[in-house]
């Protein structure tokens, strides 16, 4: 079906005005899990590709779909933990 759209990623998001240095640490940390053995064997099994993107990136490259996803989030009054 050419009209299917299909993939899945996952994002870190925090909450607006998180100092850079936080975001700076979890970007940094989250590389190097990507990296660990047991979740780049983890990706292979799953036929998963591991990538990683800069803080901001993704909403560049695909604005209409985080609006969405803001748009559920808000909607379902999720709450950060």
């Amino acid at each position: 079906m050419p009209e299917f759209d299909r993939y899945t990623w996952f994002g870190l998001f925090a909450p607006a005005g998180t100092p850079r240095g936080i975001i700076a640490r979890l970007q940094s940390e989250t590389v190097a899990a990507l990296k660990a053995d047991d979740v780049l064997e983890a990706v292979r099994l799953g036929r998963r590709r591991a990538g990683r993107q800069h803080a901001g990136a993704v909403h560049r490259a695909d604005p209409v779909r985080c609006r969405r996803v803001g748009r559920v989030i808000r909607a379902a009054n999720v709450e950060p933990q």
